[in-house]
């Protein structure tokens, strides 16, 4: 995956809503979804174990979102993401286990209101996903 010119973290500059399929021991007060937005190197979203996991971005209206940025933790890091915009698969990456930025660039970006990234594989034995960010950026 090669780095893109992206202008715009979408999640900085419109208003969305955001679901997450689980949160480790359902402790939302030191694992939740907040954390995957707030720009903290040291807070994180960690899912439960099972697969699959996913985090879901609703905008208000429709966007083009060409790149997705993350950070994951070695060894609880995504192996397979599939990538869909108003729940038509818009790409399938395979992931290396990594601390470092991880990113996607979508092929052919198309508008949709809902984002749905979908961990389908994971470096965790059990399944756990480990996000400390995430940025969805315009072409």
């Amino acid at each position: 995956m090669v780095e893109s010119s992206a202008s715009s973290n979408l999640l900085k500059s419109l208003p969305y809503t955001s679901t997450v399929s689980s949160v480790f021991q359902r402790d939302h007060k030191q694992f939740g979804k907040k954390y995957l937005f707030d720009g903290k190197e040291d807070t994180c979203w960690n899912s439960d174990q099972g697969l699959p996991q996913h985090v879901t971005i609703k905008f208000e209206a429709p966007q083009k979102v060409g790149v997705i940025k993350y950070t994951s933790q070695g060894g609880f890091c995504p192996k397979e993401i599939v990538v869909l915009a108003d729940g038509v698969e818009v790409t399938r990456v395979e992931m290396g286990d990594s601390n470092f930025e991880q990113v996607i660039n979508i092929p052919e970006p198309k508008e949709a209101t809902t984002i749905k990234i979908e961990f389908t594989r994971a470096s965790d034995l059990f399944g756990r996903i480990i996000l400390y960010n995430l940025e969805l950026l315009t072409q």
